[in-house]
Parts: structure tokens; sequence; C-alpha cells
């Protein structure tokens, strides 16, 4: 398994190479900062590594050369999340596998890694809630259940049509006492329906089920790509 680890501060991005090299037997790891992207002498690359908050440069444009240069690779971000709008929409895109937090434990480390070199795509959890909050400053209207093309419907959990209908409001950011005036209900059957989603997906919050939703494209998510990718430009 071959790395690459593009970082400006070559201190965390060494420290990472240890982890990496510790919990990922028989790997190979470069490290480099923003001039390790502008060729490919390290292919083949099974997964990049990728700070994209570099000096002078745009993160869209850093994401942009790492897929340029290692087209085949699987590719994470490492970040402290100063630009979670892009980071959101870099996500919904489904444009890396992967957003870790550089506050994150080598534990934690190793177990994205770990869930990244399975093919499973990893969040560092305290990183869900702020790139929510870049999602949802504008409600979006609802699209009904099932009439997108944009969803994939082939491994869908076994929700019903109003939890799918809540969830697609949970998405954009409603709270219970909004979905409840949206859909005509209490807000103690907004919040039934929340938990039963919760329960029905296997995550402990509301943040978690939204986060779940949007990376299984079991939502549309076009809304969200016009929407945000006007606020990036």
């Amino acid at each position: 398994m071959k790395f690459i680890l593009i970082d400006e501060q070559v201190q965390y991005r060494e420290g990472l190479k240890k982890i990496i090299e510790m919990h990922v037997p028989g790997s190979i790891v470069y490290t480099g900062d923003y001039e390790g992207l502008k060729n490919d002498m390290y292919h083949p690359i099974d997964v990049v590594l990728l700070d994209p908050e570099i000096k002078g440069i745009s993160p869209e444009e850093v994401l942009c050369r790492a897929q340029t240069t290692y087209p085949k690779a699987k590719i994470a971000l490492i970040t402290f999340l100063r630009e979670p709008q892009f980071l959101s929409l870099a996500t919904i895109k489904q444009e890396v596998q992967g957003i870790i937090s550089k506050s994150s434990t080598p534990v934690t480390l190793a177990s994205a890694l770990k869930s990244l070199i399975k093919g499973e795509r990893y969040i560092s959890q305290n990183l869900i809630g702020s790139i929510l909050d870049s999602l949802s400053p504008n409600k979006i209207e609802v699209m009904p259940v099932g009439r997108s093309a944009q969803i994939n419907i082939s491994n869908r959990p076994n929700l019903t049509d109003r939890q799918w209908e809540i969830l697609e409001l949970l998405t954009r950011g409603f709270s219970n006492s909004e979905i409840a005036e949206k859909l005509f209900i209490t807000e103690g059957t907004a919040s039934l329906h929340v938990s039963k989603i919760q329960k029905k997906l296997n995550v402990g919050n509301r943040v978690a089920a939204v986060m779940k939703a949007i990376t299984n494209e079991w939502i549309d998510k076009s809304v969200y790509i016009d929407e945000y990718s006007k606020k990036i430009r």
C-alpha cells in the first residue's frame, strides 16, 4: 500500500508518516509539500492524504491538482476545517473518500486509515457539525421522495416514506419544530421520527444520520451542488 502525504508542515507530515507505517504493515509513505503534486514520480499511489489549505493556492486548485496527478488514488483531506463550504461540497460530490481532522489522536487516525483502505468513506466526528452548518444557511425546498435521478436506491435503508421526507428535511438544516410546521405534525411526533431514523441508520445523532445519507447518495445531492458551487466560485 503506497501513500503520499502532502502537507506544508514538515513536523506534522513526518509524525503522520510514522503513524501510517506503524498501523499499516508493509506500507510505503512518501511525503512532501505542494510541489509533490506537480508530477507523478511516485506512481502508482493508492492513497493521497492532502491538506488542501496551502498558502496562496485555493483549496479547489489543490484538490484538482491531486486528482489530476493521481487519478486512480483514493484522496482524503487532512484539515483544521478553515474552509467548511469547500469540504461540504467535496463530500457531497464525492470528490474525496475522507475528511480527517488534524486534531485526531493517533488511534483515531489509524482507524480512519483502515476505513479508507477498505474503500469506506470516513469523516471525523468533530468536523461533521461544521460541515453541516455550511450546508444549511438557506433552507431548500424538498424534492418529493422517489422523483430524483440523483439517488442510489440499491442500498437504501428501510425507512418509511414519512421518514425519508423527514431525513431530507434534516439535511437542509430543519429543526424538529420546523419539521413539524412543514409537515403539519406535532413536534413530539417529529422528534419520534428522528429517533427512529437514527436507530435504523445505526447512528447516535441527527448530524451523523445526515452525513450517512449524503455520503451514501440516499438523497438527492444536485440541489446542494448547484447552491454551494455558486458560493465558492
